[in-house]
C-alpha cells in the first residue's frame, strides 16, 4: 500500500510539471506572437527653428520629420492647418507633400510658413497631419506673428495744409496753420522747424513698366498735382535713359489751377538694338506759375524724378535683333562688296578683250600666209 502512494504521488507531481511546462510554452508563444503582432506604423515630429514671425515675412527654417516603425516604408501625405482660423492669417505649406519613407529609416520636408502685411498679431499653432491608407498622425508647433521692426521717426502735419491770403495794397492780412509733430515707433528728442515759402507748389510722381523688352513699349505714367492757389503750367518733360533722351510730342504744355490733378502718359518704344541689363532713367521736369501781383509766368524749381528700367531679351527680339544686327552689317559692307564686284567684272572684261585681240592676231596671221597651188 505504502509503495502504490509513493508511486501515485510522483505521477501527481510529473503531471504536475508537465503542465507547468505546457503553460510556459503558451505564455512563451503568445508573448512572442504579440510582439510580431505590431503592426507596420509611423511616428512623427517637428523640428521648428523660427522664433517670431513678422508680418509680411516667410520663413522655411521649420522641418516635419516622419520615423519608420515596425518595418513601415511607402509615402505619407502631409497636410499642414492653422489655428486660430483668421481673416489674413497666416498659411502653411510644405516644400513637398508627400514623403518617401524608407523602412527603418525617416523622411523629412521643409514647412513654408507665410504672412501677409495685415496678418494679425499674435500666438498660432500649426498642426501637421501625415496619413498613409488607414495610418494617420499629427504633431505642431507654435508660431508668434510679431509686427515688423520699424525705425523710430515723426510726421509733420499741417492743419489746415492750403491756407489763401488775399492781395490787398497796403493791407497786412495774417493767416495760420496749426503744425503738428507725431512721434512714431517710440521716437523722442528735439526737432528743429525752418520754412520757405514758395507761391506755388506741384508735386509730381512717375510710374513706369520697369522690365521692358527689346522692340516694346516703355510705358510712363506722369501724375500732376498743383497744390497750391496760383495757376501751374507744366512746359518741359524730359526722360533721359541709356539708349537716349525723349520728350512727348504731344500733351505739353499742361496746365493746372489750384488743386488740381491730371496724368499724362508717355510711350517710349524700346530699340531693338538697346543694351541688355539695368538702365537708368532720370525725369527732368520744367514748369512755370502765374504771379497775379505782376502779371508775370515765373520759373518754378526744376523737379526730378529717378529709377532704372532693365531690359530684358526675349526670344522675338533676340530674332529681331539679329536680324537688325545682319542687315546693318551688311549695309555697312556694301560699298566694299560693290568695288569688288565691280574689279571682278573688269578682270573679265580684261581677259575677254585680250583674248579677242589675240584671236584677231591668230586670223591675220593666217591671212598673210601664200595659199599653195
Amino acid at each position: 500500500m505504502a509503495l502504490g502512494g509513493v508511486r501515485s504521488a510522483s505521477g501527481s507531481r510529473f503531471l504536475l510539471g508537465s503542465l507547468f511546462s505546457i503553460f510556459l510554452l503558451l505564455a512563451i508563444s503568445v508573448s512572442t506572437s504579440i510582439v510580431h503582432a505590431q503592426s507596420a506604423d509611423f511616428s512623427m515630429r517637428t523640428v521648428f527653428r523660427g522664433e517670431g514671425l513678422p508680418q509680411g515675412s516667410s520663413d522655411n527654417y521649420n522641418e516635419a520629420n516622419v520615423t519608420s516603425l515596425y518595418g513601415f516604408s511607402g509615402y505619407v501625405n502631409l497636410s499642414a492647418t492653422v489655428a486660430p482660423i483668421l481673416s489674413n492669417g497666416p498659411t502653411a505649406s510644405f516644400y513637398v507633400s508627400s514623403v518617401s519613407v524608407p523602412s527603418g529609416g525617416s523622411g523629412a520636408t521643409a514647412i513654408l510658413v507665410s504672412t501677409v502685411s495685415n496678418t494679425p498679431l499674435g500666438n498660432y499653432t500649426v498642426t501637421i497631419t501625415g496619413t498613409s491608407g488607414t495610418l494617420s498622425h499629427t504633431t505642431s508647433f507654435w508660431l508668434y506673428v510679431s509686427a515688423p521692426y520699424q525705425p523710430p521717426d515723426f510726421v509733420v502735419t499741417a492743419h489746415p495744409s492750403l491756407v489763401t491770403a488775399p492781395l490787398s495794397p497796403h493791407l497786412v492780412v495774417n493767416v495760420s496753420s496749426n503744425i503738428t509733430l507725431t512721434s512714431l515707433n517710440g521716437f523722442s528728442g528735439t526737432i528743429t522747424l525752418s520754412f520757405n515759402t514758395l507761391p506755388a507748389v506741384l508735386e509730381y510722381q512717375l510710374t513706369y513698366n520697369a522690365n521692358p523688352i527689346p522692340g516694346g513699349t516703355l510705358l510712363l505714367t506722369n501724375s500732376f498735382t498743383n497744390a497750391g492757389a496760383a495757376l501751374i503750367s507744366v512746359t518741359e518733360l524730359t526722360f533721359n535713359l541709356g539708349f537716349g533722351s525723349y520728350v512727348p510730342s504731344t500733351g505739353l504744355p499742361l496746365n493746372l489751377t489750384g488743386g488740381e490733378n491730371k496724368v499724362l502718359t508717355v510711350r517710349i518704344m524700346i530699340p531693338l538694338t538697346a543694351t541688355m541689363g539695368n538702365q537708368s532713367l532720370v525725369a527732368t521736369l520744367e514748369w512755370i506759375y502765374y504771379a497775379p501781383s505782376q502779371g508775370l509766368w515765373l520759373p518754378g524749381p526744376t523737379r526730378y524724378a529717378s529709377g532704372s528700367i532693365s531690359v530684358s531679351q526675349s526670344s522675338i527680339s533676340a530674332t529681331l535683333g539679329q536680324i537688325m544686327r545682319l542687315t546693318e552689317a551688311i549695309a555697312n559692307l556694301g560699298p566694299w562688296l560693290l568695288v569688288g564686284y565691280v574689279m571682278v567684272v573688269m578682270s573679265g572684261a580684261m581677259l575677254v578683250i585680250r583674248h579677242d585681240k589675240k584671236k584677231q592676231k591668230n586670223l591675220r596671221s593666217h591671212q598673210s600666209l601664200p595659199s599653195n597651188q
